[in-house]
């Protein structure tokens, strides 16, 4: 992936391709991963309905590579944007968010799979 004739580097290339896997539905996503080498399937006796995907060495070092894009862009497109009090604001919100998604019943709320 480039933008304006610019050359991406291999790191830049993957984070690109993980952007691009997060339209897709979740089988899909995981099909492509797959191919990729970067998961791998594993049979599960305790449960025939599904195969869990396993991060491969492969997927790991591009996780590993594209973390550092994702760090960038997410400084450049929210935190840079914020003033100091806005990212406290931002903070109290996320902690609310986060205590009641990790509360004991979150999985008995409206929508929880």
């Amino acid at each position: 992936m480039t933008l304006g004739g610019a050359r991406a580097d291999p790191a830049h290339e993957r984070a690109g391709e993980l952007d691009q896997l997060q339209a897709q539905p979740d089988h899909a996503r995981i099909n492509k991963l797959e191919q990729k080498g970067w998961v791998r399937r594993e049979h599960y006796s305790g449960d025939r309905r599904g195969w869990p995907a396993v991060m491969t060495d492969d997927g790991q070092k591009a996780l590993r590579d594209a973390a550092p894009r994702h760090v960038d862009s997410v400084r450049e497109h929210l935190i840079d944007l914020l003033t100091p009090e806005q990212l406290r604001h931002l903070e109290d919100i996320s902690q609310i968010l986060l205590d009641h998604l990790t509360a004991p019943d979150a999985s008995s709320s409206p929508g929880a799979e």
